[in-house]
C-alpha cells in the first residue's frame, strides 16, 4: 500500500498502529512525505509554466 495514494487520517492511524519497528516506520513516513513534497513541487511547476 502506498501511503501517498491514501492521504486519509484514518488510513494513517491504521498504518501507524501496526507493530512496526520505530526506525523502519520513521523511514517509511519520511519517504512518504518526501514523495508528497515532490508531487506538490511538480504541480507548482505546472502552475508556474502555464
Amino acid at each position: 500500500m502506498l501511503l501517498g495514494d491514501i492521504p486519509s487520517l484514518e488510513a494513517y492511524m491504521h498504518y501507524l498502529l501496526k507493530p512496526v519497528e520505530p526506525m523502519i516506520l520513521e523511514k517509511l513516513i519520511a519517504a512518504d512525505y518526501h514523495n508528497r513534497f515532490k508531487k506538490i513541487l511538480r504541480s507548482l511547476n505546472r502552475t508556474v509554466n502555464c
